[in-house]
């Protein structure tokens, strides 16, 4: 390469560099879908364990419609559970959407990239694709 090419300096990532860096981002983006996913996973299994017992009850004898006037017993806080779960993993991934999509084609880095110290660049320019 000459000196007037700007790419002679940059030197290409090993596939165990750039493999490691998708590790870290993995492993960050999962560290924070975690909460919203026990969210879900928590009211989802209170709302079944309800429909379960609802349906034992009207399964097994002795039993009488007089007895079973309403249907399962779902509460508000299940249910609240569920849709914060849901809001907040749309959250999520929006977030992770700017941090490892749009942030990445502007500044060419993720947090793994950084950690390991490479970054994505334009191979005309020299600059971050963005």
């Amino acid at each position: 390469m000459s000196d007037t090419d700007p790419t002679w300096a940059f030197e290409a990532a090993s596939w165990w560099t750039r493999g490691k860096a998708a590790l870290i981002d993995g492993l960050i983006f999962m560290a924070v879908m975690l909460v919203p996913a026990i969210l879900v996973i928590v009211g989802y299994v209170t709302a079944k364990a309800s429909i379960i017992r609802f349906t034992i009850r009207v399964i097994l004898p002795p039993w009488s419609w007089d007895e079973i006037t309403e249907g399962p017993a779902i509460s508000s806080g299940t249910m609240t559970l569920v849709v914060l779960g849901a809001v907040l993993s749309i959250g999520v991934l929006v977030w992770a959407g700017w941090l490892f999509g749009y942030r990445q084609g502007v500044i060419g880095t993720t947090p793994g990239k950084r950690r390991l110290g490479i970054h994505l660049v334009d191979a005309a320019s020299g600059e971050a694709p963005g």
